[in-house]
């Protein structure tokens, strides 16, 4: 997913509450998330450098 520590974005609030998130079992409303998170993300792994 990411290649190293110096490709990682700055991590928010918000990311901070998903990837604490995935260590319970999912819900409803993570479900939901998940295809607007994973758009997200693809968007940040392709931002120009």
């Amino acid at each position: 997913m990411i290649n190293g520590p110096e490709r990682a974005p700055a991590m928010t609030a918000s990311g901070q509450r998903y990837f604490h998130s995935l260590s319970r079992p999912a819900t409803p409303r993570q479900a939901d998330l998940e295809p607007v998170l994973a758009d997200m993300l693809r968007r940040l792994r392709h931002r120009p450098q």
